[in-house]
């Protein structure tokens, strides 16, 4: 699990790695690195589903 050490900035994205429903990776970063994260992870796991969402939007959703 995950523990963010600051809320993240508005600009910054969340890549999340997904085994069916299960959270195997999660990164949290500015779009530059998110999106080198994002490309790492799907050339890594190409049978997996990436996603990458805005962080703050994501966390919102979290504490609901």
């Amino acid at each position: 699990m995950t523990t963010l050490a600051e809320m993240p900035l508005p600009t910054d994205r969340r890549v999340c790695v997904w085994f069916g429903k299960h959270l195997i990776a999660d990164y949290t970063n500015a779009p530059d690195a998110a999106a080198g994260y994002e490309e790492a992870m799907r050339s890594r796991f190409p049978s997996l589903r990436v996603t990458n969402e805005p962080a703050a939007v994501t966390r919102d959703a979290e504490l609901s």
